[in-house]
């Protein structure tokens, strides 16, 4: 068994420290290290990529396994009610786009608005495919990861969708970071219709990648230097409890007069 579970107040709250065999060592932004090092490159046209020019496009870059029957149906609801809107998803194999285009058909969704990315030579143009998308949509229960940091980072707003479990609080731990919180929902239907909302509101929108573009250089998301000298504190103050006898404890690292310190 492990000692420690690195995490934040998000992803493990305390109301679920229960659940784990782990001692759990909570970082005071997000657990999950990001930095200012992704390069993006210029995005080609929405014709280039097989997307219509004028639609909505929601995307989802995360491995295909992860979409589950449920959010699936929820990303069709939107589509119905929104026949602007396409779905971008990450490249699959053809007996998955198969399955998926059926699916879609069945829930009186035309299958061709479902576009599937094409694999690109680098991550610099993967991240590029967030300028020309709108929306990132977060999976569940499994939720975005690296994939919903590479979204924030480029400006793209991303709806998560949180639930009890650690790999569904991700997204939400990501978000609250970044500084756009209202953007986590707590159930399927406030994560419907938070999709709802901002796929026909352009200003809403464009406000959001506005804030994520011009914020990010400051971003506690993205500071590498802050989540390392955190994370070195957490560090430090297991070691000197073992070097002491002591057992693992429950740990949380705060901002105290701006340096990490370990509190109670």
């Amino acid at each position: 068994m492990l000692d420690y579970l690195i995490a934040d107040s998000y992803v493990v709250p305390n109301h679920s420290t229960h659940h784990y065999a782990e001692r759990i060592a909570r970082l005071p932004d997000s657990y999950l290290p990001n930095d200012q090092s992704r390069q993006v490159a210029t995005a080609a046209s929405r014709a280039s990529y097989g997307l219509p020019d004028k639609a909505v496009v929601l995307c989802s870059f995360c491995q295909i396994q992860k979409i589950t029957p449920t959010v699936f149906a929820l990303w069709m609801e939107v589509l119905r009610a929104r026949p602007l809107c396409v779905l971008w998803l990450f490249n699959a194999s053809p007996v998955a786009i198969e399955n998926l285009r059926a699916q879609a058909e069945r829930q009186g969704v035309a299958s061709e608005r479902l576009v599937f990315a094409a694999r690109v030579n680098s991550h610099a143009d993967h991240l590029a495919r967030y300028v020309v998308a709108d929306i990132a949509v977060d999976t569940f229960p499994y939720g975005s990861h690296t994939t919903a940091a590479d979204a924030l980072w480029v400006g793209c707003p991303l709806v998560g969708l949180s639930g009890e479990g650690f790999a569904s609080r991700v997204s939400g731990s990501l978000l609250r970071a970044a500084g756009v919180p209202d953007l986590i929902a707590s159930t399927p239907e406030a994560y419907r219709d938070l999709l709802l909302e901002l796929s026909a509101n352009g200003a809403h929108r464009s406000a959001l990648r506005h804030q994520l573009k011009s914020s990010r250089e400051s971003s506690v998301l993205f500071d590498a230097k802050r989540f390392t000298r955190a994370y070195e504190a957490c560090i430090t103050h297991m070691h000197e409890r073992r070097l002491t006898g002591l057992a693992p404890s429950d740990i949380q690292v705060r901002w105290i007069d701006g340096e990490p310190r370990v509190t109670p």
